[in-house]
């Protein structure tokens, strides 16, 4: 019955993302809280982080920026908790990009740091690139064009 559970879980997120890319995010809105409950039955804090962070992005995509970054940073806590060192890399990535929407380059470089570290100890290649890019970024938007250029080659 658990992993009945677990499988509906991974079909409802799979569900809530296509509804927020097709631009669905009442309907997208809707299964996150169904995330989040399901989440909360299941007691495991990778699951709950998953949830969180689709929540986080219909808030952002509603334009509150505040209100996704709490549920990033909430999550982030939790996928510590699960010791899933990417996962924990991709909610870095993530907030460093809500923090570096709102302009605030500094944050957004610490972030995108620490998951540039965790995507190198994992020898993950897509996210080295991922941090790597948004990092180059932020230092140029920071007046740090040496050390901008230096992630990218």
């Amino acid at each position: 019955m658990h992993d009945d559970r677990k499988g509906a879980f991974d079909a409802l997120t799979a569900l809530a993302w296509v509804l927020m890319y097709q631009g669905d995010l009442d309907g997208a809105e809707k299964l996150a809280k169904e995330l989040l409950d399901e989440s909360q039955r299941l007691g495991e804090p990778r699951r709950r982080a998953l949830a969180l962070k689709h929540a986080a992005y219909v808030a952002q995509e509603r334009g509150d920026a505040a209100r996704s970054t709490a549920l990033l940073e909430e999550a982030l806590v939790l996928m510590r908790q699960a010791r899933d060192k990417l996962g924990v890399a991709i909610l870095l990535n993530v907030l460093g990009e809500n923090v570096r929407s709102s302009g605030d380059f500094a944050a957004a470089s610490r972030f995108y740091e620490e998951s540039l570290g965790l995507s190198r100890e994992l020898g993950d290649a897509f996210w080295c690139a991922v941090a790597g890019i948004n990092l180059s970024i932020c230092r140029l938007r920071l007046g740090q064009p040496g050390p901008a250029l230096a992630l990218l080659t």
